[in-house]
């Protein structure tokens, strides 16, 4: 009795060494922001993916991006829906699902995005494209953009946290330049037009001069 009493003890240990470990290194969904560029100029536009990896099987998704207003400026992606839209991905299926929240204050900084997939649809999982963030540079300095919180739900109701860098993503806007053969393009111009309106001059005091010296 006592070898097997010592025998099972032995077995819940190693079923409890083994599951610990899984308990605590559960596949979670894992966010990354990509840039289109990490630098441009001002007034020039560019955007911004919220991607997903490694994601087990999920059904909704909830996140918040804070980005910097002063610097940039979140265009909107469908002009047919009222407020700033975002783009929608491929990694919850955009036929198949809802959205409870997406657009961007452009005042305060921030952009919501809140999805969820229609029943008896299958589950998101794996890697993919979560939505798509086009913005515009409005002034120069250096913007950041971050996520402040993202979640994920299964179909049975339960929670996900999502891992994502909290660092995010720093992007360098530059003052415009404005390229030398512009500069000597607009002194052409500028030329051009001086001496036309000189030669309109010259001729309608030329024909003055006619109209007297003939009366």
């Amino acid at each position: 009795m006592k070898t097997l009493m010592k025998h099972l003890f032995f077995q819940l240990l190693v079923l409890l060494g083994f599951a610990i470990p899984c308990v605590a290194f559960a596949a979670v969904p894992r966010l990354e922001l990509l840039t289109s560029v990490p630098e441009l100029s001002v007034n020039q536009e560019f955007f911004i993916t919220v991607t997903v990896n490694q994601s087990p099987p999920v059904y909704a998704a909830t996140l918040q991006l804070e980005f910097d207003a002063n610097h940039l400026q979140v265009l909107d992606s469908d002009s047919e829906k009222k407020g700033v839209q975002l783009a929608a991905g491929d990694f919850i299926d955009p036929d198949k699902a809802f959205w409870l929240r997406n657009w961007a204050d452009n005042e305060e900084g921030v952009a919501d995005f809140t999805v969820s997939l229609l029943n008896p649809s299958p589950e998101a999982s794996g890697s993919g494209e979560l939505f798509r963030v086009n913005f515009r540079a409005l002034s120069a300095g250096r913007a950041e953009i971050k996520v402040a919180k993202a979640q994920f739900g299964t179909r049975e109701g339960a929670t996900l946290d999502a891992d994502f860098d909290k660092q995010g993503l720093s992007i360098l806007i530059n003052k415009p330049l404005i390229p030398i053969g512009v500069v000597w393009g607009l002194l052409v111009l500028a030329g051009l037009l001086l001496l036309g309106w000189l030669y309109i001059k010259f001729r309608t005091l030329r024909l003055s001069q006619v109209d007297n010296d003939s009366g």
